[in-house]
């Protein structure tokens, strides 16, 4: 995607139109990796925002809608269409075989068992909660565990509530702030109420990383800890806080 002044895409304005380009879906991320088991990658998992937020930013689509609204409309309505499907057969090819029986399952309305599943969340600014994640879901796999790796931000809250076990591994960024694929998810629990026993029969363990130099250190971890908590999760571990200083990090 490449600036275009008759188009209204400045230059100024590219980092914006091409966020929200991926956010609506018109322009999904994934990569493929043929010599992997599973080598196909979707990395935009979830459509975070209308798609009149990105047309809106492009004098093609704005003048359409002035001079032919009705007609934009039945446009925008049918590309909304066409993104959704796409997004969707994107979804079902970046997930793993037993990932995959489930979504159908849900899909078709038929009742999920919770089993020997599992799910792991992370939140990861360097990427080194990320790699942590991903080591913690080998061993749970090489256990024979079946389980879901997800960046917290890609994860509903209600969709949490459907697993029986839930481990959360995030950093902590800055001065206490949330990693950058993690802030959407608090930004969602922090402006909606939900039940408190919405999380009753799911179990839940936290590890954060961190920095005791620090004035908020590990707050992240700290605060995922809370919401699992405070939404009837039952722990079963003490929340574990990784400090940077620490000789045998």
């Amino acid at each position: 995607m490449a600036p275009c002044i008759d188009w209204g895409m400045e230059m100024e304005n590219m980092m914006k139109i091409q966020k929200y380009a991926v956010e609506s879906g018109y322009w999904p991320l994934y990569r493929y990796d043929p010599r992997k088991e599973h080598p196909f990658l979707l990395d935009s998992k979830k459509i975070r925002r209308d798609l009149e937020d990105f047309t809106s930013l492009q004098n093609r689509f704005s003048k359409l809608t002035r001079e032919r609204k009705d007609q934009a409309k039945d446009l925008q309505d049918r590309l909304k269409k066409d993104i959704k499907n796409d997004f969707e057969q994107k979804y079902r090819l970046g997930l793993e075989d037993h990932e995959l029986l489930e979504w159908l399952k849900k899909h078709f309305g038929e009742n999920v068992m919770k089993g020997d599943k599992c799910l792991v969340v992370y939140g990861s600014e360097t990427g080194h909660a990320e790699e942590l994640a991903t080591i913690l879901k080998s061993e749970l796999q090489r256990r024979g565990q079946r389980v879901r790796l997800v960046a917290l931000d890609d994860i509903d809250i209600q969709e949490i509530a459907d697993e029986k076990m839930v481990y959360g591994i995030i950093s902590t960024a800055g001065q206490g702030d949330y990693p950058k694929n993690a802030k959407e998810f608090f930004k969602q629990v922090n402006n909606n109420e939900y039940p408190k026993d919405l999380l009753k029969d799911t179990k839940f363990a936290v590890f954060g990383l961190g920095d005791n130099s620090y004035v908020y250190y590990n707050k992240a971890a700290k605060d995922l800890d809370k919401v699992f908590e405070s939404l009837g999760g039952q722990r079963i571990k003490e929340i574990g806080l990784g400090n940077d200083k620490d000789e045998d990090k």
